[in-house]
């Protein structure tokens, strides 16, 4: 089951972003794709996505982030 971050930056470009996912540790596999405002990112299920989400809720850089376990339903939102 997919795991979906919707996530709102700071001023970062794409490959900014990308740059910074890599750096905390995104799991193979991730997608990013530009929503209306901001991007959401495509996650699986592995411990390495899960640490991702923990590890975002500390980024200083991101304005909006909100988990979407499954895709639907049940979301987490923080605000910075």
């Amino acid at each position: 089951m997919a795991k979906l971050v919707l996530m709102e930056t700071r001023s970062l470009d794409e490959q900014a972003l990308r740059q910074r996912l890599a750096a905390l540790g995104a799991a193979p596999g991730w997608r990013l794709q530009r929503q209306e405002r901001g991007w959401l990112l495509r996650l699986d299920e592995s411990a390495a996505s899960i640490g991702l989400c923990a590890a975002l809720l500390r980024c200083t850089w991101l304005r909006r982030l909100e988990c979407i376990p499954g895709g639907e339903g049940g979301a987490l939102a923080a605000s910075h």
